[in-house]
């Protein structure tokens, strides 16, 4: 059977997070909860993309500082044809 977390967990040791992609935050949210439970200190998110739907917030309200390295507005600004507005 899987283990839901891997490795030891030292109480009051911070944690990092790594995602692909923020949305909603209810994923790494499970997680951070879980992690809490085992006793961890600060939890700290980092991801690639942040879809922009409030998981930053959200997560900050849960005593989660979360950052991206991109949002998906400057991931669509940077692709973006730059005649597609004539088109």
């Amino acid at each position: 059977q899987g283990r839901i977390v891997e490795g030891v967990i030292v109480p009051g040791q911070p944690v990092v997070l790594l995602e692909d992609v923020l949305t909603t935050g209810e994923s790494v949210g499970f997680a951070a909860e879980i992690l809490r439970s085992m006793g961890v200190g600060a939890i700290t998110v980092r991801a690639l993309v942040d879809r922009q739907h409030g998981a930053i917030e959200r997560l900050a309200a849960w005593d989660v500082k979360a950052t991206a390295l991109f949002t998906l507005e400057q991931l669509i600004a940077a692709y973006e044809p730059p005649d597609a507005a004539q088109a």
